[in-house]
């Protein structure tokens, strides 16, 4: 008998207790038996924006620091909407933006000192021609390469 995971499908050993990817309980499932719909997953976020980009591991730590603030977070593919699973961002409600970045810089500035200005992981504008995201006062994109005149 396996498990599944309830939100991403995927499927484990049944000594396996929790998604590792999704941080939620498996559920036993019948090989032999069609798969359950999925559950549609916490609740989504009101007007999602992107804070914060960096590693997964990085973005569940800074993903701990909001929630410790009471800020709800979530990491999710950046830009939003894309599947490949290339790069990911943490994301708040528009509404509590302002609050998650200065959260986000002084965490950052705390973990890296080197970094006080607390511009670094935020997200500013778009790659025109890979819609990356572009930090501070790139002069290239890091994702394609296209350098940007300077100003």
């Amino acid at each position: 008998m396996l498990k599944i995971c309830p939100q991403c499908r995927d499927e484990f050993r049944a000594t396996i207790s929790d998604c590792p990817d999704c941080h939620v309980p498996l559920q036993f499932h019948d090989p032999n038996a069609p798969l359950p719909p999925a559950d549609a997953g916490p609740p989504g976020l009101e007007e999602p924006v992107p804070v914060h980009r960096d590693s997964p591991w990085a973005l569940e730590a800074v993903a701990r620091q909001l929630q410790e603030e009471g800020i709800a977070s979530q990491i999710d593919a950046f830009p939003p909407g894309s599947a490949d699973g290339r790069s990911l961002a943490l994301y708040v409600s528009e509404s509590r933006a302002e609050a998650a970045r200065a959260i986000v810089a002084a965490y950052t500035a705390s973990r890296m000192p080197e970094h006080e200005g607390g511009d670094f992981g935020a997200v500013s504008t778009e790659c025109p021609a890979c819609s990356a995201a572009l930090v501070g006062d790139a002069t290239a994109c890091a994702e394609c390469g296209l350098e940007f005149p300077e100003a």
